[in-house]
């Protein structure tokens, strides 16, 4: 387990590394965020392929979802934990840097697809 402060730390020396790449050009920032996606992404298919989830009910699961009770909480740190941080800080530096063209359709095109 790693400690509280250890966890500050790594985190802090994680965000300053992004930041870092982020001056050096948004080409190396989106290779190292798109590695991490292909390194967790084969993470969990080698889960599933070592311990196979049981097909019905993930059907099931997905088609009728539920939550037990008390978990609404856990579900709602987690979305803040996860979802917030990334969308909050990468996806308002990565639209920073882009600055649309001051016409109708380059705005609205911007807006659109950030």
């Amino acid at each position: 387990a790693i400690p509280l402060w250890g966890g500050v730390l790594l985190c802090a020396c994680s965000t300053l590394l992004f930041l870092t790449l982020s001056y050096l050009g948004l080409s190396y920032l989106h290779t190292i965020v798109g590695g991490m996606v292909a390194i967790m992404s084969t993470c969990f298919l080698l889960e599933c392929w070592m311990s196979p989830p049981d097909v019905g009910q993930t059907i099931t699961g997905t088609l009728i979802p539920t939550l037990p009770a008390g978990s609404e909480s856990i579900g709602v740190g987690l979305l803040g934990a996860v979802a917030m941080p990334h969308n909050l800080f990468l996806q308002s530096a990565l639209v920073l840097d882009r600055r649309p063209a001051r016409n109708r359709r380059s705005i609205s095109y911007a807006c659109w697809y950030t």
